[in-house]
């Protein structure tokens, strides 16, 4: 009987299965530390793969959601920045270190003289759901986390490369830039609010990024 309604996920599971049956007979022949060292490391990799595999699928359902795209393309030209051109396929890196494409609308940045270079465009439908730069919202918090918990970026990346997610140095630091200017950005706009209400702003959400929040206030968007 299938798991869900989505045939992706019940196709993930098992494959997922058939791993584990396949598997199974070397892991219950373990015998010394390192034996089953190998055999829980095997299994969370099945699982990592599985989890990301499941979150890919429900992603991809989203993509394919027309109103929802709708909706977040309408949202994007409210802003007077963005203009549709189509769709375009990306790459999104899940928290388990697994990349999946995806086929999304994209908006290229409006032309504005006073700015000398040019915006990067904007892929609503993921930026709505908090993946910015490729790589989607628990994976950012989790880079974000390990880089910033760590004493150097090199022993966040080998903290990262422990749990399976491995972006190289150079994305990884790129993606940690941006994500600190980006976070710089949303508290100047935060603190502009105050300012400008001060006493309604005690009432209001606290400063966040998610769902329309980060669309309505996007800078920017890896469109790659």
């Amino acid at each position: 009987m299938p798991i869900s309604n989505v045939p992706e996920v019940d196709t993930s599971i098992a494959q997922f299965r058939s791993a584990v049956d396949t598997k199974m007979t070397s892991w219950l022949n373990a015998v010394r530390p390192d034996d089953f060292m190998a055999v829980e490391l095997q299994v969370h990799a099945l699982a990592r793969e599985l989890a990301d595999a499941i979150s890919a699928a429900v992603l991809q359902q989203r993509c394919a959601d027309l109103m929802f795209s709708a909706e977040c393309v309408r949202a994007a030209k409210a802003t007077g920045r963005y203009r549709s051109n189509g769709t375009r396929e990306t790459k999104v890196t899940f928290l388990g270190g697994h990349a999946y494409s995806f086929r999304t609308p994209y908006m290229p940045a409006i032309k504005n003289r006073r700015h000398k270079r040019p915006r990067p465009g904007l892929l609503p439908v993921l930026v709505t759901l908090g993946i910015w730069w490729r790589t989607s919202p628990a994976l950012a918090d989790e880079v974000a986390h390990q880089i910033t918990e760590s004493d150097s970026l090199r022993s966040g990346i080998a903290c990262l490369e422990r749990r399976g997610i491995d972006l190289k140095y150079k994305r990884t630091l790129t993606f940690y830039q941006r994500f600190s200017q980006r976070a710089v950005e949303q508290r100047n706009q935060w603190v502009d609010r105050v300012l400008d209400d001060p006493v309604g702003s005690s009432q209001k959400a606290p400063l966040r990024d998610t769902g329309y929040w980060s669309l309505l206030t996007a800078v920017g968007c890896a469109s790659g």
